[in-house]
């Protein structure tokens, strides 16, 4: 079997406090193009309606659809949906984080926003889990729980 080229397509999760992004990465990006990837995906899926902190709290907008409710009553309308701006994210506002410990995440983040050379060099491959916030934030993710698992 040939040897995988940086050429070959990555997939990896970003994740910030419950949200996680996922995205399809040529080989050989830069840290700067992740992060300017994953600014445009978190513009474009408006991930960033109240800021990437503030996330969890959004509300979520009626669909643009219309829909048989909104044919028999018209003044129906989500408290709030129009007062929505979304704020733009620049990626020079973001920051990348690969895990210490790929296998315990609370054991925390090694920030690899300002590192050199492509993704893969920095220890970055296919279905990597790596975590984001914003300049001033904190790396914060939250792993879902199995209460299952206690017993």
């Amino acid at each position: 079997m040939p040897p995988k080229t940086s050429a070959a397509e990555l997939t990896i999760r970003l994740k910030h406090k419950k949200q996680t992004v996922l995205l399809i990465l040529a080989g050989g990006v830069t840290v700067n193009g992740l992060k300017k990837t994953l600014a445009k995906a978190l513009n474009e899926t408006r991930g960033s309606d109240q800021g990437v902190d503030e996330v969890d709290d959004a509300p979520i907008p009626k669909p643009s659809f219309e829909t048989a409710s909104d044919v028999e009553e018209d003044t129906d309308k989500q408290p709030g949906a129009e007062e929505i701006t979304a704020k733009i994210i620049d990626a020079n506002d973001l920051r990348v984080g690969i895990p210490v410990d790929k296998s315990d995440f609370s054991k925390g983040f090694t920030d690899i926003t300002d590192a050199k050379g492509n993704i893969e060099a920095n220890g970055i491959v296919e279905g990597s889990i790596l975590a984001f916030c914003t300049k001033d934030g904190d790396f914060e993710i939250e792993v879902p729980y199995d209460d299952n698992l206690d017993e």
